[in-house]
């Protein structure tokens, strides 16, 4: 071979050890990247449990109690590579919350927002609609007559849908749903300092551990500044959430000889609060499984004072929900609507004895890591005449 062949194949072999080098290199901070994340979150879960869990070990149970429940860490090493720490939900909206329900029920111009959107207030026509179920169904909803918003309404039902247009013939601008627990005329006051109200606020396939590894500041604030009882132990009267809930409601497990498809008749809780007064609240987000309708039709009229299904019906429904990042209704993440709507109830009756019972499905019911998303529960200690269990499912 000729030395000027050699040359050129000695330099071709050079660019070629060059380039997988370079690559090689890459390749290497990609995993040194990858690998330094991992350290670092599974450092910072320790530390979080370090935090919060100090004494978990060191429960001793009593020698005298028949059943000896064995006391595991949330952050067990053995099933640390399951867990990571959520990413904030974002939604992509193009336009931000134009409009809004305050503390004391009334429909409101959002004014920062507009001022964000660029919109004038007076350049656009706005309209709302109230949103009722119809009569002995659960899976139907009417939606009320056009109303031009005039920033100071006062809706008569706790849903309503807004939307605005720039002119009338064109497409809407802006569209959003809104609830709020409008307070009813029938529930009565406490009847004297010992009367407390109860508000259980559930998570989906949640257990006691992983809403200490998810919630942790929500699970201090309960332990801590609530002085909460954590119930520990396999509690479970059934499969799935149906048997459980039929006996947490009503104290039975489901009997044969009570009438189905429909729940009306059933022996709830709520039913004798009802008659006596008490302000009630049943509520579920993801209508396509809800607890009374994935086992019967549901309800033939609404069980409590207050309930939550129409909205969901409504909003899942809408051309927004379609339009809409996963676990968002436009601008705005789905529990935070969840949320906000029961906190709207316990502030509507903070004088009247009530009672609640909510499960929140969507952020935990198929994924093990959401959960974590939910706004801290200290949102819900708006009274000091009330009751909080938490209830994790299964």
């Amino acid at each position: 071979m000729l030395p000027g062949a050699w040359e050129r194949r000695f330099s071709d072999l050079e660019r070629d050890v060059k380039k997988y080098f370079k690559i090689l290199i890459f390749l290497s901070l990609l995993c040194s990247v990858f690998i330094y994340r991992y350290s670092f979150l599974t450092k910072a879960d320790q530390m979080e449990s370090v935090a919060f869990y100090r004494g978990l070990r060191e429960d001793i149970n009593d020698p005298g109690q028949l059943c000896q429940l064995p006391s595991y860490h949330p952050f067990e090493r053995d099933v640390l590579h399951h867990f990571r720490t959520p990413r904030p939900i974002s939604c992509r909206s193009t336009i931000p919350v134009l409009t809004f329900i305050d503390e004391h029920g009334f429909l409101r111009y959002n004014r920062s927002a507009f001022e964000e959107s660029g919109y004038l207030i007076d350049g656009l026509k706005c309209y709302y609609q109230e949103i009722t179920r119809m009569e002995s169904s659960d899976e139907k909803i009417s939606y009320g007559e056009e109303m031009p918003m005039t920033g100071e309404d006062k809706p008569r039902t706790d849903f309503v849908f807004v939307y605005c247009r720039k002119y009338l013939w064109l497409p809407n601008v802006y569209s959003m749903y809104h609830a709020f627990a409008q307070k009813k005329d029938t529930a009565r006051t406490f009847r004297d300092e010992a009367e407390v109200g109860v508000a259980v606020v559930g998570f989906d396939s949640v257990s006691r551990l992983n809403f200490m590894r998810q919630l942790p500041q929500s699970y201090h604030y309960i332990t801590n500044n609530m002085n909460g009882v954590v119930l520990k132990g396999f509690n479970k009267v059934g499969e799935n959430t149906f048997p459980n809930l039929i006996a947490m409601l009503t104290g039975n497990m489901p009997r044969a000889e009570w009438s189905r498809p429909t729940f009306d008749d059933w022996p709830f809780l709520w039913n004798a609060l009802n008659a006596d007064g008490v302000a009630t609240f049943y509520g579920e987000d993801c209508p396509s499984i809800m607890t009374f309708t994935w086992q019967g039709e549901g309800f033939l009229s609404d069980p409590t004072t207050h309930y939550f299904r129409p909205f969901w019906l409504a909003a899942e429904s809408s051309s927004l929900a379609a339009w809409s990042s996963p676990m968002c209704l436009g601008p705005v993440p789905k529990h935070k609507i969840y949320l906000n709507y029961l906190k709207s109830f316990l502030t509507s009756y903070r004088n009247h004895p009530v009672f609640m019972f909510s499960l929140e499905n969507e952020p935990s019911h198929d994924y093990l890591n959401t959960v974590g998303v939910s706004i801290f529960l200290r949102e819900f200690h708006v009274t000091k005449t009330g009751i909080l269990l938490p209830r994790t499912e299964y």
